[in-house]
């Protein structure tokens, strides 16, 4: 059996004739074939872009593998494929990673989605897949063992330095090692030396907020946090000592006479924030777990004492309690009242002060623009929402919609190191805030601004049609150009700005194929053909050639794949105006 980019081809025994396997309506079956494996039964299992398909025993066409319902597969681009020597399948997807096949009556199969089970999402498992002698699971990027069912990823820590790894590219030896091929060699693996010992993270305690102040990290704070009286609200951030990237640890907590069960923070603060806790003596218990792995045992449990206010300790609640029992019924209502007032103050302080801190964790505090956190936590709701519209446009059969597009802009500031050489930093931070307020002006006010770092900016346009983008690039080089500004000192200046965009999907009939970094990684590279192009200019990809469609793999670097000419590239003209002729293919 041979895998082709244009189907799967059948060799006979005596390697003299090669036929084409026919698909589900006869005809030669046409699609990407990523592998392909045989069943005991001498049936054929078959991994394709367009999901599993199953040639039976003695067959003459290929047949789809239905799903039961809500056991499907998490992605239906099936890469790599194993039938396991007790004749379990094994496969692995674009997306979704790793899973197992539950069950398979004949006709039906229902999965088990493994990676996603283990908290690994948005990546594939590896697509080669290998069973070594103990029945665990290998990939050169992950290794799962179902006895343990427990997921590890291999990592240059553990020696697999070979650079980028290739699908597609791997065998497996007599003496059960197994080989993976990389940009920068092949990675050797010998399962039986390979212990996968779990890896465990212990907690502990980096910083510290009550009432929205930082405390000092000392000593006392690390054995025990005390919160005085009238302070109600702390927040706790976590780190590890571990050599693993920390974006990636998980951690999860509770506080103990408060939650019932584990919360887990998100992966990309890992903070445990409480407010309007009563009085009381309370743990906060933590854990800690790497990306696959089990949450360890070694907890943090840190323990947190809220100190009451006078009135509130027990023995003068009570001699409060006898004391209105003797006054009269108007004083005891004038009594509730102010203590009802007083709590709804203090609820409304901590609440004021909890969105002033989610907000200030949001802006930049130079120029005032939205900062990369918060582009992170909202472009998957707009990555989603284009998305959608572009999947229910191709099942009606008609073209997306002009506002289905988003497109990401990024904007540097040209020659801005000199600017701060030759007139000092605060100079670069009134050049940083002009460009901004520019910037704003020429955009809409359903257009989010973000400063991206540094001297940069991106622009996230939403509803955009893909064949405006250029627009919207030569009006952002325009505000900035014709807009100059004078210093504190007198001094007038002049900026400039490069622009790289790519409108989102790029390939408009992938469109779950692709994410929001693609696209940026895209814009990057069209930024830096502005600036090679004498900047104040701009350039940008606003989809694929005709002809040509995106590769599910993909990982050439952006500049390299501008310069392939599958992209439809558009370039402003070297002098004022913008050409908007494509370039490339």
């Amino acid at each position: 059996w041979i895998g082709t980019q244009v189907g799967l081809w059948a060799l006979d025994g005596d390697g003299s004739t090669l036929a084409a396997v026919a698909g589900p309506d006869g005809r030669p079956f046409t699609g990407d074939v990523f592998d392909v494996a045989a069943s005991a039964d001498g049936g054929v299992w078959v991994a394709t872009v367009a999901g599993l398909y199953r040639l039976p025993p003695g067959g003459r066409a290929l047949e789809p593998v239905a799903t039961q319902a809500g056991a499907e597969l998490g992605n239906p681009i099936v890469i790599g494929l194993l039938v396991d020597r007790s004749g379990v399948v094994w496969l692995d997807t674009s997306v979704a990673g790793l899973h197992r096949m539950a069950r398979w009556d004949g006709r039906t199969a229902a999965f088990e989605r493994i990676s996603l089970q283990h908290g690994i999402a948005n990546r594939p498992f590896g697509a080669n897949l290998h069973q070594d002698a103990r029945g665990r699971i290998w990939s050169q990027m992950y290794v799962y063992d179902p006895a343990g069912r427990t997921m590890r990823e291999i990592t240059a820590a553990d020696g697999a330095a070979f650079g980028t790894p290739w699908f597609l590219s791997t065998a497996k030896l007599r003496d059960g090692r197994l080989l993976f091929g990389g940009s920068k060699g092949v990675l050797v693996v010998e399962p039986a030396r390979f212990e996968l010992a779990p890896r465990t993270a212990r907690p502990m305690v980096a910083a510290v907020r009550v009432e929205g102040r930082r405390l000092p990290l000392t000593a006392e704070v690390r054995d025990r946090l005390v919160l005085e009286p009238g302070e109600r609200s702390f927040a706790a951030d976590f780190t590890t000592l571990d050599f693993a990237d920390p974006r990636r640890i998980r951690y999860r907590y509770r506080l103990d006479g408060v939650d019932r069960d584990w919360i887990e923070a998100s992966p990309d603060a890992g903070v445990a924030s409480y407010a309007g806790l009563e009085p009381g003596r309370y743990v906060l218990r933590a854990g800690a777990a790497h990306p696959g792995g089990p949450w360890g045992n070694e907890e943090l449990a840190w323990p947190v004492h809220v100190r009451p206010a006078w009135w509130q300790h027990p023995l003068t609640r009570g001699v409060m309690g006898i004391l209105v029992l003797a006054l009269a019924a108007l004083a005891l209502r004038w009594r509730v009242h102010r203590l009802v007032h007083r709590q709804r103050q203090l609820e409304i302080l901590v609440h004021e002060r909890t969105r002033e801190l989610e907000e200030a964790s949001l802006t930049d505090p130079l120029t005032g623009l939205r900062n990369r956190r918060y582009f992170t936590e909202h472009v998957d709701t707009d990555v989603a929402w284009a998305v959608r519209r572009h999947d229910e446009a191709r099942r009606h059969g008609r073209p997306p919609a002009d506002d289905a597009d988003l497109v990401f802009v990024l904007v540097d500031i040209d020659h801005f190191k000199r600017v701060n050489d030759l007139q000092g930093h605060a100079a670069g931070d009134a050049a940083l805030r002009h460009v901004a307020r520019c910037l704003q002006e020429a955009l809409r006010e359903s257009d989010t601004l973000v400063r991206w770092g540094g001297e940069e900016f991106l622009v996230v346009a939403r509803g955009l049609a893909r064949a405006w983008s250029s627009e919207l690039a030569e009006r952002v080089c325009r505000s900035v150009h014709d807009q100059p500004f004078t210093l504190p000192d007198g001094t007038e200046l002049r900026c400039t700005v490069s622009v790289g965009f790519a409108a989102f999907p790029i390939d408009p009939g992938q469109p779950e194929v692709q994410g929001w970094s693609d696209a940026i990684r895209v814009a990057d590279a069209a930024l830096y053909l502005a600036k090679r192009g004498g900047r104040d200019g701009w350039a940008g990809v606003v989809g694929m050639h005709p002809g040509h469609a995106l590769d599910p793999q993909e990982r050439r670097p952006a500049r390299e794949w501008l310069a392939s000419g599958e992209l439809a590239l558009l370039r402003s003209a070297p002098s004022d105006g913008a050409s908007g002729a494509p370039e490339g293919g």
